[in-house]
């Protein structure tokens, strides 16, 4: 006779999947007449664990990451690989095993099948591509789960996140500072949950400062793709721009602008002030260097694997959402704009 899943068991008790791991793992975070009904039913329908999770090392942590398109997690710049880095030398540090497991659309829910039936103390899921349509999938999963990269403010599952609108206003207002009124936004052609976030600190910042945003330009969030779709607005468009400074959803879209700009003729930052988010390695080299907002990959990670870790010690307590800042790093892509445009 086919042995029961967790989710099939947890349906039919009606109660969670996490409720049903919880009792399986003799774990805190239900009540006793709870776990008395959950053993009663694993009693009764005579539940064994599947051959795979009984051969399979007990007790390890798994690391998904997921990839859309991989524009985000693979090709920019390493920022999603020092996170995970730093996860697994965290983990090491507690002699803790972390297990890494790859997916996209296709294999996201077979891979959280795979990956739940072997029994984990938690999981982490790299979740920066990851399509909101997708996240009840992720609330079913029988442990421990920290979402990276993506905001679950609605959702009850614990997230480390950056704080994109605060981080998008803190760079929009410091190109204000400086003087500029005309600003524009180079803005993500792909859609993700941290850019949108990036868009909303963007438009706050606009509004205290009382302007209006000059234009959007939507770009790749690739360093080539944004050089390619910058050269080719910049072609349709011609070499006048409406904008004397520009805030880029992330550094790669603004060092690839940056690169169409200067083939156009267009210096930066005499004409033309831009600033951008992450600090990725190619920042500080770039021609000039670019000004941005530094997010430690490291931090991330810490804080990552203290979440996960007290999550696992008491699975009962409410979700938390944390919202990772950064810091400010003035270089030569930005400068004071004249005072005939500051007091038009």
């Amino acid at each position: 006779m086919k042995s029961l899943t967790i989710r099939e068991i947890a349906a039919n008790l009606g109660v969670s999947p996490a409720t049903v791991s919880i009792v399986l793992n003799d774990k805190v975070g239900v009540s006793d007449e709870t776990r008395k009904r959950v053993k009663r039913y694993l009693i009764e329908s005579k539940y064994t664990f599947p051959k795979e999770r009984r051969r399979k090392t007990f007790g390890s942590v798994f690391l998904i990451k997921y990839t859309e398109h991989g524009m985000i997690v693979e090709e920019n710049q390493g920022f999603i690989a020092a996170i995970i880095d730093q996860i697994q030398k965290d983990f090491t540090l507690q002699n803790i095993n972390l297990t890494i497991v790859n997916c996209n659309h296709d294999t996201l829910t077979a891979e959280l099948d795979r990956v739940a039936a072997q029994n984990p103390r938690g999981m982490i899921l790299i979740a920066s591509e990851l399509n909101d349509s997708q996240l009840e999938t992720i609330e079913a999963f029988p442990a421990p789960v920290v979402v990276v990269d993506h905001s679950m403010r609605f959702h009850n599952i614990d997230s480390v996140v950056m704080a994109n609108e605060a981080i998008a206003y803190t760079a929009v207002k410091y190109l204000c500072q400086i003087g500029h009124r005309k600003i524009g936004h180079l803005r993500s052609a792909v859609p993700i949950s941290n850019f949108t976030e990036r868009r909303s600190g963007f438009e706050a910042a606009i509004e205290s400062a009382g302007l209006t945003p000059e234009v959007t330009i939507s770009l790749t969030p690739t360093l080539e793709g944004s050089y390619g779709d910058m050269m080719n607005y910049l072609n349709l468009h011609g070499d006048t721009l409406p904008a004397k400074a520009f805030f880029a959803d992330n550094d790669a879209i603004a060092i690839g602008a940056i690169r169409a700009l200067q083939e156009h003729g267009i210096n930066v930052p005499e004409d033309v002030s831009v600033i951008g988010i992450d600090d990725i390695p190619f920042s500080a080299i770039n021609t000039p260097p670019l000004t941005t907002m530094r997010i430690s990959r490291s931090q991330l990670g810490h804080i990552t694997v203290d979440v996960l870790t007290r999550r696992m010690k008491n699975p009962a307590v409410p979700a938390s959402h944390y919202l990772h800042g950064a810091t400010l790093i003035i270089r030569k892509s930005t400068e004071h704009q004249q005072t005939s445009e500051h007091n038009p």
